[in-house]
């Protein structure tokens, strides 16, 4: 039987986290050495997002998708309408590459944590989780889409490794 891991990068994972094997919010931001950050504080240079997605799409299902996902789904549509029989409707599958094409929604974070260069490496490197970089700051920061919640009950998307 495989061991699971009780820790990410040196930091303990809760029960929640172990069990589901995701790592979670609060043993990521431990582990990148995350410090609550005020980005609206600076008003120098801008912030450019260098890791993650931060817009969203849905299909008609009401299903979401990131930017790279939701290129793929429109690849596979359109590939099911070049072969779909032709008494097929098709409707669906053309609303939906519409929907995936031409509507997003923006994912705003709730709150900015800095995090040192070597932290950054590790979100940038093993996660989808949004991260900023200000150059002329020099400062990188991890965009939090939650607020209210226990970090050792929230998942992030990591799997635990």
């Amino acid at each position: 039987m495989e061991q699971k891991h009780t820790t990410w990068h040196g930091a303990e994972l809760s029960p929640v986290a172990i069990k589901a094997g995701f790592v979670d919010y609060f043993a990521a931001a431990e582990a990148v050495d995350a410090e609550y950050y005020d980005i609206d504080a600076e008003d120098e240079g801008t912030w450019e997002l260098v890791n993650g997605d931060d817009l969203y799409f849905r299909d008609s299902e009401g299903e979401a998708y990131g930017s790279e996902m939701a290129m793929e789904r429109v690849r596979e549509l359109e590939a099911m309408i070049v072969g779909a029989e032709e008494d097929q409707d098709t409707s669906r599958w053309e609303k939906d590459i519409e929907l995936l094409t031409t509507r997003c929604e923006v994912i705003e974070p709730c709150e900015y944590y800095q995090v040192p260069e070597e932290g950054a490496r590790i979100l940038l490197d093993e996660s989808e989780e949004l991260v900023y970089y200000n150059a002329r700051l020099e400062v990188y920061v991890w965009g939090i889409c939650h607020l209210g919640l226990n970090w050792k009950r929230v998942l992030t998307t990591i799997l635990v490794r």
